[in-house]
């Protein structure tokens, strides 16, 4: 069996300005944001950004092609306010294409004999 788990980012992130102001700016609500100071992860990294996200619309299963197409799609409208934002901030697109396989049918083992005991008569 295959898994496979796709997706596009475009993530802005800054010191100056809060997703609130990125928003303002674009006109465009995110699918994510976090301030300076929170924490995440199960190791409670403190953030030194504020973020913004917009992700992908695309099922998971969808090729990295068309999950750019879900984004740029999105955004296209507000490009020019990307990139005047971009001035104060990081812009970056994340492309995520993971794929496992799940093994084949493994056969179960007996486990093997150190060696053969006797009883003692």
């Amino acid at each position: 069996m295959e898994h496979e788990s796709n997706g596009v980012r475009l993530k802005i992130t800054s010191k100056v300005l809060t997703a609130a102001d990125i928003e303002a700016r674009l006109g465009l609500k995110p699918d994510e944001s976090w301030k300076i100071g929170e924490t995440t992860g199960a190791f409670g990294v403190v953030l030194k950004d504020h973020g913004y996200a917009i992700d992908s619309t695309a099922s998971l299963k969808a090729p990295i092609s068309e999950h750019l197409r879900s984004v740029i799609k999105r955004i296209a409208p507000v490009a020019k306010q990307i990139g005047e934002v971009s001035t104060q901030a990081t812009v970056e697109m994340i492309c995520r294409g993971l794929q496992s396989h799940a093994p084949a049918h493994i056969r179960p083992r007996r486990p093997a004999l150190a060696g053969r005991h006797r009883r003692a008569p």
